[in-house]
């Protein structure tokens, strides 16, 4: 798991091929003014989803981690509380899905990120995050999230 600052996001060039080609959309886009709805970077390989929706309190959080690929999550507008924990050692509520790369799991102890405006998270296949809980009060946040398949 890496959380950063979109000014710094140039350090995690080299990590992969596919990662350098997310930082360049990432580096190069106009989040702040992106439609709504997918944009396609490298066809199913990296994509970027752009949402705004309203936080939530965190009892209504879910723990998900992805097996092909990877989040990029970034923080366009708003803040938000992103739980994290490797997910081993717990428990599977709900089995994958291949066709939405998605399990969810019963995390009992996790940490939490507090992510603003201009932040960024990347969660790995072994990591289990929890996206979208409310730091305090629920707000409006606006995200783009790049997938990145390994």
């Amino acid at each position: 798991m890496i959380k950063d600052t979109l000014n710094r996001i140039e350090r995690y060039r080299g990590l992969s091929p596919r990662l350098d080609q997310a930082i360049d959309f990432l580096a190069a886009a106009n989040l702040a003014t992106l439609e709504t709805g997918r944009h396609v970077i490298d066809g199913d390989r990296i994509y970027a989803t752009a949402s705004g929706y309203q936080t939530r309190p965190l009892a209504e959080g879910k723990w998900e981690a992805h097996r092909r690929y990877i989040d990029i999550q970034v923080i366009v507008a708003g803040q938000e509380r992103i739980g994290c924990a490797a997910i081993e050692g717990h428990a599977v509520s709900q089995p994958y899905s291949a066709e939405q790369d998605v399990l969810f799991l019963d995390v009992v102890q996790g940490d939490e990120l507090l992510l603003s405006a201009g932040d960024f998270a990347v969660f790995w296949p072994e990591d289990a995050h929890r996206p979208c809980m409310a730091v305090g009060q629920p707000e409006p946040v606006r995200k783009v999230v790049v997938k990145v398949l390994l």
